[in-house]
């Protein structure tokens, strides 16, 4: 059990590659979230939820396999919610705004 361990933390722990990795700019953004809004992405969300769902059931259920199953649920939830994080305009978060040197913290104040 632990060797099987050891061996999955080593796997994770390696450095992933993306291969021919896209750039995806404010214009990919606006087409997927306009296909998201017609019928046919409406569609696509339903079916990618409802798979979601069910993958995320089976896996509580498995008897047997379990790592596997949870790890095809796992899997499968953070394909479908890269696919939503792609269609979000400004999807990467900025803390500070540009230029900010942190000294002005009265406006963390509740």
């Amino acid at each position: 059990m632990l060797h099987k361990l050891a061996e999955a933390a080593k796997l994770y722990l390696q450095d992933r590659k993306w291969v021919d990795k896209p750039e995806w700019d404010h214009e990919d953004e606006e087409r997927l979230r306009s296909f998201l809004k017609t019928d046919t992405g409406k569609k696509l969300k339903a079916y990618l939820l409802n798979l979601t769902l069910t993958y995320n059931a089976e896996a509580v259920q498995a008897e047997n396999n379990l790592e596997k199953s949870c790890g095809w649920a796992s899997g499968f939830a953070g394909a479908v919610s890269t696919l939503d994080a792609l269609a979000q305009p400004d999807r990467i978060y900025k803390a500070e705004p540009e230029g900010d040197d942190g000294s002005d913290l009265e406006r963390y104040r509740p």
